[in-house]
């Protein structure tokens, strides 16, 4: 019997599973079906790139689609949209997006890889020019082009973790004043306080200002360039303080992309993102789901 495996979703989780199928059942056929243009990127070096450390984003790339094809087997897919799941049936319904046509695709078994995308906070104003998010390779070359063809002097950074700090390293390497607004009393709110203190003292003695307990609550233009006004956090004392910069990033975390799964009647755990058992098997038996579309059972809390 020839198997048939579908993954949705060409980046991490999704082209780890699809090479470990064709390394176990080389006869197998697995289709990759990615919407984007690309797979198999590292997402944790744009900043780098961003920065200048990394010297073009064809580094970041991992595995080209052609590869993939050529030296692993894989059918992959790109510029292809899962639009819907349908279990009973074992099939997927996809439309090419240059042409806008959809087929149905059987499965014998399939994996949903489709990953997180950027939390868009209740900020009014974030759909202005100069105002980005990171998550995906698209978002890191809109940052850079700006950078390389507005020559921003002056940016702020809407959140404190991870993303944030690497990208508020790489916005000063680039030159510009940075500022940090964060919604929590620290940096890193993940993190023991103690841990940060010294994180922060390190960051204030690079020249980045940090308005901790404080929140964005909307960004408005102002001539060529953005005004973010800022109140503390429990809105205590009605203070709204303004920041003008050039270019604005909203790093306040990501959500799983479950939509797919949330239509198909998928369950979906009590963080919000797709249940999954021991095995990474979702609530159908012949579906799994892996990556940051999932939540996972955390060993020492004993829960999800």
């Amino acid at each position: 019997m020839t198997h048939s495996f579908v993954v949705i979703g060409g980046d991490g989780a999704g082209m780890s599973a699809a090479s470990k199928i064709k390394r176990e059942l080389p006869a197998a056929q697995v289709i990759v079906f990615e919407r984007g243009a690309e797979i198999s990127y590292s997402a944790c070096g744009m900043p780098y790139w961003i920065a200048g450390v990394v010297d073009s984003d064809q580094r970041l790339i991992v595995l080209t689609p052609e590869r993939a094809r050529e030296k692993r087997g894989i059918d992959v897919r790109i510029g292809h949209e899962v639009t819907a799941i349908d279990p009973a049936m074992h099939s997927v319904t996809v439309k090419r997006l240059p042409t806008g046509e959809s087929f149905r695709q059987p499965y014998t078994k399939l994996l949903i890889a489709t990953g997180a995308s950027a939390v868009r906070p209740p900020i009014l104003g974030l759909d202005l020019p100069g105002v980005f998010t990171l998550r995906n390779l698209p978002d890191a070359r809109q940052i850079e082009r700006f950078l390389h063809e507005r020559a921003p002097r002056r940016a702020l950074v809407v959140g404190g973790g991870y993303i944030s700090l690497e990208m508020v390293e790489a916005l000063h390497a680039r030159g510009l004043a940075v500022s940090v607004v964060e919604v929590a009393p620290q940096l890193m709110p993940n993190f023991d306080a103690d841990m940060v203190d010294e994180v922060s003292k390190h960051v204030r003695a690079q020249g980045v200002a940090l308005y901790l307990s404080h929140k964005v609550n909307a960004v408005t233009a102002n001539g060529d360039g953005l005004i973010a006004h800022m109140t503390e956090a429990d809105g205590a004392s009605g203070l709204v303080q303004h920041i003008a910069a050039d270019l604005v990033l909203v790093a306040t975390g990501v959500h799983p992309n479950r939509t797919l799964a949330e239509a198909a009647a998928l369950r979906i755990g009590e963080t919000g993102a797709i249940w999954v058992d021991d095995h990474m098997r979702t609530s159908e038996p012949d579906i799994f789901a892996a990556g940051d579309c999932v939540e996972h059972r955390h060993l020492v809390l004993g829960k999800n």
